[in-house]
């Protein structure tokens, strides 16, 4: 699940008025106790209880067009991805996860 959001991440997508779509085939989706939940069209949970993880493609289609996802190889050799825009940069090391990256950018908005 490397290429969608973590569990507390996802929630606090929610919280932050990040859309939650209709359930459809291979999402990811956590419950409040962070178990997750590869949905598919015909999944029918109750969405108050649980939280849609997106994927990168999925944030940044809430992003104004000035963003743009890339990876980065520092100098130290960790790999990291970066959401940026002309003004903003945000980026994450602790792991090579670009929902991440995006989820940040949305969190700042």
């Amino acid at each position: 699940m490397d290429n969608h959001t973590t569990f507390e991440t996802a929630w606090k997508l929610k919280e932050k008025g990040f859309p939650q779509p209709s359930m459809n085939d291979d999402q990811i989706w956590y419950d409040k106790i962070g178990v997750p939940f590869k949905s598919n069209k015909f999944s029918n949970l109750n969405l108050k209880h649980w939280a849609y993880a997106p994927t990168p493609a999925d944030i940044m289609a809430e992003l104004t067009p000035d963003y743009f996802l890339m990876r980065d190889f520092p100098v130290k050799g960790v790999i990291y991805w970066q959401c940026k825009s002309e003004a903003k940069n945000y980026q994450t090391e602790k792991h090579e996860n670009p929902a991440e990256a995006c989820a940040l950018a949305f969190m700042d908005k």
